[in-house]
């Protein structure tokens, strides 16, 4: 058996051989929307030698290449042994975005997320179905692919996986390798099990609409949400003024406004548990660099005036390192936004970066400020006057909300006694659509959970979305074609062994489906 593992630097100008150090690898793929993993332990007689967080590894198997990716985690132990984990590529694919897509296929929006999260890509199985257009908000890469992936499938029968190929993710149709081996207690299988479970399992599914009746107050309405909010304040009007003497367009200065807002509703003084601190939140070496600028210049750093200088000439932030009138793309987008939506998304990409980014919050707040400061609501790329507008609401109590219920039974109550799953109907909704709602949720949650799991003798072909043949007689598997769900393999001293999740029920569904 032969390993060889690299570590380089994140610029590959510096690397070197960890092969004579390295003990107990574990390499790991999964079908379930999560990067490829490897942890390793070194070992080192003297002096412990740490690869640094964000390096490259790599990892080859008698000559062949298993994988590459970076270091995410290091723990040194008082035996000086330097624990590592480390993911690949598909790691950067929990990256949250806010992207309304247009009407595409599933190749096209994975091209799209994998250009944003900056990996290397590649579409080995093109599918042809296009999916409907979707608005994902605050959500990440894996889930967007996700809902396409189930789209697809819905639509066509097909499944398509995300996996890494060395250093390259590639969107796949499953299987992508019928393998030609027969794994089974007589043929490289060292232990397996099955197990059944109905404890994810729904067999009553109901489909409610709430009720609420009483007297209807009205609120203001922004043009965009029909959420109430009070009068802007005076700091959110210096803000305003600020950009507007900077000669930005109303447009957007509302997008910058509605950042502000989401992030610290304009106070220079605002915090988070996370240290984060200002108009929009500068946290870690950003925040650092505020407070250095507003020293160096003679000001305070918790006072909004300081804040909106920093912030146009030389600010630095999740996304940007030169402030507002020195980041040309920025300045690009905010001038060509052809709406307060466009002009809220370029900032809070370019700037903000935000985790759970919250983009309805975001145009609300952007709407209000800019009807206050400019006195017009704003779609596309005009703008009209308009009267203050109103939506009605019902504040809901016990006395006057009620529910009415659409109702889907399935066979296995007498078995398994009843257990009932309720679900919200779809915004408008009718009747048939809601027993069509029930009815489909049943047949998804109506099912015993299978998970096989086979340990056997190691085979870099074993991977997750590649199929083996199964025969083992005491768990009466006899088939062909099983998906392969997740994958572990170990390598530990002179030991190559792998460790198999298979699907025993349906194939090629996600896992749990």
């Amino acid at each position: 058996m032969s390993i060889k593992l690299e570590y380089w630097t994140r610029d590959k100008k510096t690397g070197y051989d960890l092969s004579k150090n390295v003990n107990n690898v574990k390499w790991t793929t999964d079908l379930n929307y999560s990067a490829g993993e490897l942890t390793f332990d070194l070992v080192f007689a003297g002096k412990p030698k740490k690869p640094a967080l964000g390096g490259i590894i790599k990892y080859w198997y008698n000559g062949k290449k298993v994988f590459y990716g970076y270091v995410f985690d290091v723990k040194v132990s008082a035996d000086r042994t330097v624990s590592v984990t480390a993911y690949d590529k598909l790691y950067y694919l929990k990256s949250q975005d806010s992207i309304v897509w247009p009407t595409m296929t599933l190749g096209s929006r994975f091209t799209e997320v994998c250009k944003r999260a900056g990996v290397t890509h590649k579409i080995v199985n093109k599918p042809t179905h296009k999916v409907k257009a979707e608005i994902c908000e605050g959500k990440t890469y894996f889930d967007m692919i996700k809902s396409a992936v189930n789209k697809t499938k819905s639509s066509t029968g097909s499944y398509y996986f995300v996996t890494t190929n060395w250093s390259t993710v590639e969107l796949r149709k499953a299987p992508y390798k019928k393998l030609n081996l027969i794994l089974g207690d007589k043929s490289g299988m060292i232990s397996g099990s099955l197990q059944e479970s109905i404890t994810d399992a729904y067999n009553v599914v109901k489909v409610y609409t709430k009720h609420t009746k009483g007297k209807k107050t009205s609120t203001a309405k922004s043009g965009y949400s029909t959420t109430s909010y009070q009068k802007s304040s005076n700091n959110a009007k210096t803000c305003w003024n600020f950009f507007a003497s900077k000669g930005l367009s109303g447009i957007a200065i509302a997008g910058i406004c509605g950042n502000i807002a989401q992030e610290s509703q304009y106070s220079p003084t605002a915090t988070s548990g996370n240290d984060d601190i200002g108009i929009i939140q500068w946290t870690g070496s950003a925040k650092t660099a505020l407070i250095s600028w507003c020293n160096s210049h003679g000001l305070k750093y918790t006072s909004l005036s300081a804040q909106l200088d920093y912030l146009w000439n030389a600010s630095s932030s999740a996304r940007t390192s030169h402030g507002i009138k020195n980041n040309a793309t920025l300045m690009s987008g905010l001038r060509n936004a052809k709406s307060i939506e466009a002009a809220v998304d370029i900032f809070e990409q370019q700037v903000e970066g935000a985790g759970i980014p919250a983009m309805g919050n975001r145009y609300r707040d952007a709407h209000q400020i800019y009807n206050e400061m400019n006195g017009a609501s704003v779609k596309g790329g005009k703008s009209s006057k308009t009267s203050s507008k109103s939506s009605t609401a019902t504040t809901s109590t016990p006395k006057n909300t009620s529910f009415t219920f659409t109702t889907a039974k399935g066979s296995t109550i007498a078995r398994w006694g009843l257990l009932q799953k309720v679900v919200q109907k779809k915004d408008k909704a009718n009747s048939a659509q809601a027993k069509a709602q029930a009815k489909a949720e049943l047949k998804s949650s109506n099912q015993i959970t299978k998970t096989l799991t086979i340990d056997c003798i190691g085979n870099l072909n074993f991977v997750a979305g590649n199929s083996v043949n199964l025969k083992v007689g005491y768990l009466s598997q006899n088939k062909s074609n099983v998906p392969i769900t997740k994958a572990v393999h170990t390598w530990s001293g002179s030991s190559y062994t792998c460790s198999l999740t298979l699907k025993a029920g349906k194939k090629w569904l996600e896992n749990g489906s």
